[in-house]
């Protein structure tokens, strides 16, 4: 099960605009007044990884900064080129795509600048333990968590159409806040959601949803797992 996780993998990556890059903070003037670092939604693991990376500028910086409640990669590239946030976190399934303009990005986004690798990113799905969701095709016309918003659709819906899958057709996408996905797993609104298995661990939500009931969880199919990667070969990073 373990190596099916770990092919469909992502790096996750601080990422900023190239002018925040260039300014050297050893320089005080140089400074601006406050950062915000885009996060993503309270209950997600990035959510927790922004605010982490805060402590730390505001610390050493001594200027305020804040990390940002978002939807994730796709809203903090967004939220990039419009200067509302001046450092994010952003998986590289979004980055590269992002930077070359491609699949769901209009344009370029060039500005782009990695500042560290946070962590690698492994996918699966969890269910609750006794029911008979233990794989992508048993999640057929069930209502299923697909992420915390449209920034999860680059690398999902390829992942679900390896499967013989189609959103709207084959089973009914949620979105949500991972906090709220996993309170739906636990409610039965949903039978499962995506979550990380690796760096992001622990994500609060999956904790509170695995101490009160309990979880199993489960990954793609691992042909389906290899074609992705072969169509989009940075989900492998």
């Amino acid at each position: 099960m373990k190596n099916h996780w770990v092919s469909i993998t992502a790096a996750v990556v601080l990422a900023a605009t190239l002018s925040v890059v260039t300014n050297r903070p050893a320089v005080s003037a140089s400074l601006p007044d406050s950062l915000r670092i885009g996060g993503a939604s309270i209950g997600g693991a990035f959510y927790v990884v922004a605010g982490e990376v805060a402590k730390v500028l505001e610390a050493n910086l001594k200027i305020p900064v804040t990390a940002e409640v978002t939807e994730c990669s796709n809203e903090n590239v967004r939220l990039l080129d419009r200067k509302q946030v001046q450092i994010a976190v952003i998986a590289a399934n979004n980055a590269y795509p992002a930077y070359h303009g491609i699949l769901g990005y209009n344009k370029k986004h060039t500005f782009l600048r990695a500042i560290m690798g946070l962590f690698p990113n492994a996918l699966a799905y969890v269910s609750l333990p006794g029911t008979p969701y233990k794989s992508f095709t048993s999640l057929r016309n069930q209502r299923v968590g697909v992420g915390s918003g449209k920034t999860w659709d680059v690398f999902m819906k390829p992942l679900f159409k390896a499967h013989g899958m189609e959103y709207n057709k084959d089973f009914t996408p949620v979105y949500a806040g991972f906090g709220d996905l996993f309170t739906q797993v636990g409610d039965g609104a949903i039978v499962a959601t995506v979550v990380s298995v690796s760096g992001g661990i622990p994500i609060p939500g999956a904790l509170r949803l695995a101490s009160d009931k309990g979880v199993q969880y489960f990954g793609p199919d691992p042909a389906a797992a290899r074609k992705v990667v072969k169509e989009l070969p940075f989900m492998s990073l």
